[in-house]
């Protein structure tokens, strides 16, 4: 399939289009998981380089990658709890999820 090696091309322009193109299909590379019901990740599972791609808040958060793992934190007292990615090279993001003004 054309747009998996697209996945895995090192410009991220390029991983991005072919991404937004499989997510319209509900293409199999891409596993979407809602988050505590407040926003939705979409981990695109690709031999490419890791990347995270976030557009606005109504669309998920893309992450590309193998082996990524995710847990929200929720022994935090304020608000919505922030929601960790955890990357096999032993790096990480949070993701802070805030409610609209």
């Amino acid at each position: 399939m054309p747009g998996r090696v697209l996945l895995a091309t090192k410009n991220a322009l390029v991983r991005v289009e072919a991404y937004r193109v499989l997510a319209d299909h509900e293409a199999t590379p891409i596993i979407s998981r809602a988050i505590d019901g407040q926003f939705a990740i979409d981990q695109v599972t690709t031999d490419g380089p890791p990347l995270v791609y976030a557009s606005r808040p109504a669309s998920p958060i893309a992450v590309f990658g193998q082996n990524i793992s995710s847990i929200s934190d929720h022994v935090h007292g304020h608000g919505r709890p922030p929601h960790h990615l955890h990357f096999p090279d032993g790096k990480s993001i949070t993701v802070f999820d805030r409610p609209a003004d």
